[in-house]
């Protein structure tokens, strides 16, 4: 069951206002790098943010979350 705030479509759409700038993901994409990976799964990926960081680095990226309203900012 998904956090209320990630799963009331109100409240997805304002969670990555709050919570920019993501430099916390930056790591995981030097390991995909490292690791010459072509693909990801972001495993409760919330909004998104390290599914859209690796596509735009040439990933292909996967989110997955329990919590449709975050999926849909995704």
């Amino acid at each position: 069951m998904p956090d209320a705030i990630f799963a009331d479509p109100r409240l997805a759409r304002l969670y990555d206002a709050f919570e920019h700038p993501r430099t916390d993901l930056v790591p995981y994409l030097a390991i995909a790098r490292e690791l010459h990976a072509t693909t990801v799964v972001d495993i409760g990926c919330g909004t998104g943010a390290f599914a859209l960081l690796a596509s735009d680095d040439g990933l292909q990226a996967t989110g997955v979350d329990p919590a449709s309203a975050s999926l849909d900012v995704a």
